[in-house]
């Protein structure tokens, strides 16, 4: 589903430019196209989104839809009078003239959707509420454009769509700013508000989302919050399964994926359905925990003993080489136009999806949210208690977890939760090694980096969340779930593989519901988890959710990088003949790290790990992403 257009507040569109646009978004050169045509408007929608012209209830309204909606029923009860041939684009004018500009609040689902209220002579964007629909726009010759895709604005005349190296910096530092895309003149619509436009305003943002509002639990029971995650995620998975097609999941040993493949094999089993279950496996036979402490390399064996519990489940292994380097980082750096900043799982993540294309699966099912949804730690449990000055309670917490076995000083970090620039006080008065700054961590030119303004950040890449003062828990997990931009990788999937990519751990009602549950309630006896394993002991093997280890993915990464070091090296010879890799990455950097590989293959398999998969990795990914961007 994709949809594009434009809206003049003075005068015509052309409509050759809107259709120049859906071709680009359009999956096969066959896709049927659809066109809306109004005074100084021409809509139009692609690969099956859909569209309403105003009539009746909605006299005056013009609405495009892009994504699916949940449990349409209820929302027709809510609206009334809802006549049975009404499309989504429909529902959506009509819940518009409902409830005004919040009228998204409303709908449930994964979306994009535009409205064009012709009386009020406003244009409302918006996504749902956790981003996992997308949309983009952009203005020129006076002209306000929208597409599902930026590649649908890519190439419209007036549009800049050359290299925002800003956002080429933030990347790097992991410090994305959400809207901003790698095109200079085209922006991305974030989830849980509304963009109105209107004649010569700059656009007003209108949140329609509040989570944070909703009071706390308070139950008697563990049992009863249990039973409450549990029927969130199974909702959550039954509203993503589709009527008929072949399904498949990501299965690794981790909680969530496991569970989203479990609920999703109950399910498709009353139905006489299989599911396909992927795992990804090591090439090397490694010691995980010389790279991560409390890590294992292998997650096939406990993956397979979900598999085993369910008849209709059929399990693959995917090698973490199944994929070769270049395929994988072009494949999945064009899908989702913009490069991977982690290149580790790039390879096994690709071909799982060209083997599930390969076997005609339509639907994809991962668990990427549940750290902060499904299987949530209770991390933040001490700093709240912190935070409300509940002294005694936050030392009994802190007793209960020291004794099992939780050090001190990550106790102590976690109830304060110091900013950067404290933490790396804290460091040099330990004597420990500096924590490395934006642009030692990354790969940029000394002199572009400090032209962006990052310096002024002075943050870690991976602490970037610290310098945030967050009232409490829920407000930082929030954050957390929204700054994700899983919107674009969903509409990559469809676009690369063509199959919908499905994550029932950021559904709506399930993130609503984790952030109304309080943090004690996930640290059942001072245990990390302890609410998941009491929800799901009868979906999963007893083996997996008594696991105290977790797996590391890629476990074998630095085996598998050390292979391909003169292919990175040949790469570094084009990206010298690329102005703008010049301009941005610090080619000799690279290069000396890339020949001195075998001087440190030895050493630090942690730092080397982060060096070679973020700093060195992402940089060459970026400069590829880049290179090819140019030609």
């Amino acid at each position: 589903m994709s949809i594009a257009g434009a809206l003049s507040f003075q005068g015509g569109v052309r409509e050759e430019e809107v259709g120049a646009s859906l071709a680009r978004l359009a999956y096969t050169a066959t896709a049927s196209r659809q066109l809306l045509r109004g005074p100084g408007f021409v809509f139009g929608a692609v690969n099956g989104g859909c569209m309403h012209h105003g009539r009746g209830d909605t006299e005056g309204l013009f609405a495009v839809f892009d994504g699916p909606l949940f449990e349409t029923q209820e929302l027709r009860n809510r609206i009334g009078g809802v006549h049975a041939e009404a499309n989504d684009a429909e529902l959506a004018a009509l819940a518009y003239r409902r409830w005004g500009d919040t009228f998204p609040d409303a709908l449930d689902g994964e979306y994009a959707v535009i409205v064009w209220d012709s009386v009020r002579r406003c244009l409302l964007m918006s996504c749902d509420a956790m981003s996992r629909g997308v949309l983009h726009y952009g203005q020129a010759n006076g002209d306000l454009l929208f597409s599902s895709e930026a590649r649908g604005l890519v190439g419209w005349p007036g549009v800049d769509s050359s290299l925002d190296e800003i956002t080429v910096a933030r990347r790097f530092s992991l410090q994305q700013e959400r809207g901003r895309t790698i095109y200079r003149g085209i922006r991305g619509v974030p989830g849980a508000a509304t963009l109105l436009f209107r004649q010569g305003e700059a656009p007003q943002r209108v949140p329609y989302w509040f989570p944070l509002r909703r009071p706390l639990l308070q139950l008697r029971e563990p049992e009863g919050y249990a039973e409450a995650l549990r029927a969130a995620m199974v909702r959550a998975v039954s509203l993503r399964l589709p009527a008929e097609g072949l399904v498949a999941s990501h299965l690794s040993s981790g909680f969530d994926s496991s569970g989203v493949t479990a609920l999703a094999a109950q399910a498709l089993a009353k139905q006489n359905r299989p599911l396909i279950a992927y795992t990804s496996a090591p090439v090397y036979a490694v010691d995980a925990s010389n790279v991560v402490k409390n890590r294992f390399a292998d997650e096939w064996p406990l993956a397979a003993k979900v598999a085993a519990m369910y008849q209709n489940v059929e399990h693959i292994r995917i090698a973490t080489n199944g994929a070769d380097w270049w395929d994988a980082l072009d494949g999945l750096g064009d899908a989702f136009e913009a490069p991977q900043g982690f290149i580790r799982n790039a390879r096994w993540y690709y071909a799982i999806h060209k083997h599930a294309q390969g076997r005609g699966v339509g639907t994809m099912l991962e668990g990427q949210a549940g750290n902060q949804t499904g299987s949530y730690t209770g991390q933040f449990g001490l700093y709240d208690l912190r935070k409300r000055g509940e002294w005694l309670a936050l030392l009994r917490a802190m007793r209960v977890r020291r004794r099992r076995g939780e050090k001190l000083p990550r106790l102590i970090t976690s109830a304060w939760m110091p900013r950067p620039k404290t933490l790396a006080y804290l460091r040099r008065m330990r004597g420990a090694r500096a924590t490395p700054s934006l642009y030692s961590n990354s790969m940029m030119r000394q002199d572009f980096y400090e032209s962006t303004g990052l310096p002024a950040l002075q943050e870690s890449p991976v602490g970037s969340a610290a310098a945030m003062d967050h009232a409490d828990g829920r407000s930082w997990r929030l954050h957390l779930l929204l700054q994700s931009e899983l919107g674009m990788v969903n509409a990559g999937m469809r676009r690369a593989f063509d199959m919908r990519r499905e994550d029932p751990t950021a559904d709506r009602g399930l993130v609503e519901l984790v952030l109304s549950i309080p943090d004690e309630a996930f640290v059942s006896n001072g245990i990390r988890r302890e609410l998941y394993r009491i929800a799901f002991r009868h979906d999963l093997p007893t083996e997996l959710l008594q696991e105290r280890s977790r797996g590391l993915q890629s476990g074998d990464f630095l085996e598998t990088f050390h292979e391909a070091v003169p292919l990175f090296l040949e790469e570094l010879d084009r990206l010298e003949d690329t102005p703008a890799a010049v301009r941005i990455l610090d080619l000799k950097r690279m290069r000396d790290a890339l020949e001195s590989w075998t001087e440190g293959a030895n050493g630090d398999k942690n730092a080397m790990d982060r060096r070679f998969n973020y700093t060195v990795g992402g940089a060459l990914s970026m400069g590829r992403f880049i290179r090819r961007m140019q030609v």
